[in-house]
């Protein structure tokens, strides 16, 4: 988990998904119809920390995070982009660990627009926390 800190407010995970406005979304109700979840990551010193939640998502769909980004030589640069397709969960269709770098304005930005470029299908692009 990212340590928080007041000027670096907890980072939640990203759902891009086909619903509704008007439909509720969160991290335990399974995120029915989600197309690619984004989770964001740093790297210090060669040590991983995920965003908030991610634990949790990781073990709902049985993938390691850790070992995906040690496989990919991530480096944790804002906007790094490091796909995972999901082929035993019906809900999601692909993890993206997002690079949140030094956790800058810059950084968040990078990351967003990297969000943003995996979304090549319409959808809506939701926050859970």
């Amino acid at each position: 988990m990212l340590l928080e800190t007041r000027d670096q407010p907890t980072v939640p995970i990203i759902a891009l998904c086909k619903r509704r406005a008007s439909d509720q979304l969160s991290a335990s109700d399974g995120e029915a119809g989600v197309q690619i979840l984004a989770i964001g990551f740093t790297c210090t010193d060669g040590s991983y920390q995920l965003s908030d939640g991610a634990h949790d998502v990781s073990v709902e769909l049985g993938v390691d995070p850790f070992a995906v980004l040690d496989r990919a030589r991530a480096t944790g640069s804002g906007g790094e982009a490091v796909p995972l397709e999901i082929f035993n969960s019906q809900r999601v269709q692909q993890l993206l660990l997002v690079g949140l770098g030094q956790r800058s304005s810059r950084d968040y930005r990078r990351a967003g627009a990297t969000i943003a470029r995996a979304s090549q299908t319409p959808g809506e692009a939701r926050a859970s926390q």
